[in-house]
């Protein structure tokens, strides 16, 4: 009986962690959509090429919100950040803010 319990457990276990690599893919994927709607957005409104260093996502409830942060290629020292609100079921991206610290 023991023995069925552990065999049951050890199937479980293994099935549960199946599918890990698709979550993986699908995140950098969002991340990657992430950075392209960052880069597009600071290139519309300021007219620079953004270089994205690090996404920080929002504790929000039902989430959906982002800031990029990284800096201007013509301005490294000064940091900048960009809000990106996004929705993956949907498939939406949308540059919302820009700031300077």
């Amino acid at each position: 009986m023991v023995k069925k319990l552990l065999i049951a457990l050890i199937i479980t276990l293994t099935l549960s962690g199946c599918g890990g690599e698709d979550k993986q893919v699908e995140s950098k994927q969002v991340e990657d959509k992430i950075i392209k709607e960052a880069v597009r957005f600071a290139k519309e409104v300021d007219n620079k090429k953004f270089i994205p260093d690090h996404i920080e996502y929002s504790d929000v409830i039902g989430g959906g919100s982002c800031d990029v942060y990284g800096y201007y290629e013509d301005e490294p020292k000064k940091e900048i950040t960009v809000g990106v609100i996004f929705d993956e079921d949907e498939n939406r991206y949308e540059g919302t803010t820009i700031g300077s610290n």
